[in-house]
């Protein structure tokens, strides 16, 4: 562990869709597209104190498994929806 920054704050931080936008708007290339290292190195990272970057992480990670267990109950919901449609759909053409 650094003693200033948290890798796990870091890797949220440069994943996030606002600063990766901020990043590309300045992408040049055709093809695929690359950021200048001008451009890298202006780009603004928010850097709370450590203490405060670990209880980000924790959040973030607790939000992440609401939203996975709230994925997987969807799924389950789904899969009941289409087993009731088609004991339905049985029923009716019987």
């Amino acid at each position: 562990m650094h003693q200033y920054i948290c890798k796990e704050y870091l890797l949220y931080v440069l994943t996030e869709s606002s600063l990766l936008a901020r990043a590309t708007d300045g992408a040049i290339g055709m093809g695929v597209k690359h950021l200048r290292v001008g451009d890298v190195e202006n780009l603004q990272i928010p850097l709370p104190p450590l203490e405060e970057q670990h209880r980000i992480v924790r959040r973030v990670d607790e939000l992440m498994a609401i939203c996975d267990a709230l994925k997987s109950v969807i799924q389950e919901a789904q899969q009941t929806q289409l087993l009731l449609a088609d004991a339905i759909t049985e029923r009716a053409v019987a």
